[in-house]
């Protein structure tokens, strides 16, 4: 008996993690993410923020950074943490940028506007291969120094 119940047990567990395995999403290709950065940019483009006019873009030699430009406002920490998990107004996606970024296999994510701060979320290496640059969970707001190197360190993809 006990071996029936064990052996049951392992059969359940094994058919559980297959079928959650089929769930998961295939890693998306460096053209999947690049459109759908371009639906995305539609649908902020259409939303009622429309007037922040937030455009993103893959960047990175595997296009895994998502870079995020606010150019219609000056934003704020408020602003960018709507934006970076959805909330309110800003909630374009589901589970904000955060969410855009996790489904569609970007490792992190940096964001733009016209004022000096800049702010970032996770791994902001040009390459998978380099020394991970990762600023860590949550959005964090990034030295002048460090959004510099941000800037000039990351190629944007076509």
């Amino acid at each position: 008996m006990k071996w029936g119940a064990a052996l049951s047990l392992a059969l359940f567990t094994i058919t559980a993690c297959a079928r959650d395995a089929a769930k998961a999403p295939a890693p998306e290709s460096e053209r999947d993410r690049i459109v759908a950065v371009a639906h995305l940019n539609d649908q902020y483009a259409e939303s009622s923020i429309s007037g922040w006019k937030v455009q993103a873009e893959a960047a990175g030699a595997d296009c895994r950074v998502l870079i995020v430009h606010i150019t219609g406002t000056v934003a704020d920490d408020t602003m960018i943490e709507a934006l970076h998990y959805g909330g309110g107004h800003a909630a374009v996606t589901p589970g904000g940028l955060r969410g855009f970024a996790r489904d569609h296999g970007f490792r992190g994510i940096a964001y733009f506007d016209a004022s000096p701060q800049k702010w970032a979320s996770g791994d902001l290496r040009r390459r998978a291969d380099e020394e991970p640059w990762d600023v860590g969970a949550g959005i964090h707001v990034l030295t002048p120094r460090d959004a510099d190197m941000a800037l000039g360190r990351i190629p944007t993809c076509n």
